[in-house]
């Protein structure tokens, strides 16, 4: 039996748990676990609807199971993310995942993690002046105003900076990102939900 299955909206999330869950102790603070990710050919609404159905044949051989889409593009836009969480957690609960699944929602989008305050992130988006070039430019360009922790349109924001650079965001960029880019500085609550599930199922201690 497995540790984890993750079920995912698309390549770059899926990219991201990857990167993660192969650095575990070192990123999230978890012990060393076997995990399969499987992604949802309905993206964001497949795995807002359809997540228990899809799950429920991984249900036997693999310990816990961890849902991740974002808000943007799921079709309940207007509807609290706790909500459309626990939701889906219900649905997993009735599937067979009773007390070993969690659905996280990512409002806005996965984009929001970039900006986690990383000097890594600048290198990574094609930036070799650094990250604080970065966040001025984007400053200059109305795209991360002064005073905000993040830009207003993570999404936009990344696809601007890697075009000034002849670059585009790809699954292998957010891969390089988990790589580096720490959780523990991303004030993101649903990548602190999601460090926090995974500690609690697989604590480093072994306990």
């Amino acid at each position: 039996m497995k540790d984890l299955f993750v079920l995912v909206a698309d390549a770059d999330i899926a990219a991201t748990m990857n990167g993660l869950l192969k650095r575990q102790q070192l990123s999230l603070g978890i012990r060393s676990i076997e995990f399969t990710i499987e992604r949802h050919l309905r993206r964001d609404p497949g795995c807002r609807q359809q997540a228990a159905t899809f799950a429920s044949g991984y249900a036997d051989d693999h310990e816990y199971a961890l849902v991740l889409f974002d808000k943007n593009g799921s079709g309940d836009e207007g509807t609290d993310r706790q909500l459309i969480q626990n939701e889906v957690e219900n649905d997993l609960y009735q599937a067979g995942w009773q007390n070993r699944s969690k659905a996280i929602v990512i409002e806005p989008e996965l984009e929001v993690w970039v900006w986690a305050g990383s000097p890594h992130v600048g290198r990574v988006l094609g930036w070799n002046e650094g990250t604080s070039a970065l966040r001025e430019w984007l400053c200059e360009h109305g795209l991360w105003p002064d005073g905000e922790a993040k830009p207003p349109d993570p999404k936009l924001a990344l696809k601007r900076a890697m075009k000034e650079k002849h670059c585009s965001p790809k699954a292998a960029t957010f891969k390089e990102l988990a790589k580096m880019v720490s959780l523990k500085r991303c004030e993101d609550p649903a990548f602190q939900e999601v460090r926090e599930t995974l500690q609690g199922w697989f604590p480093a201690s072994g306990g």
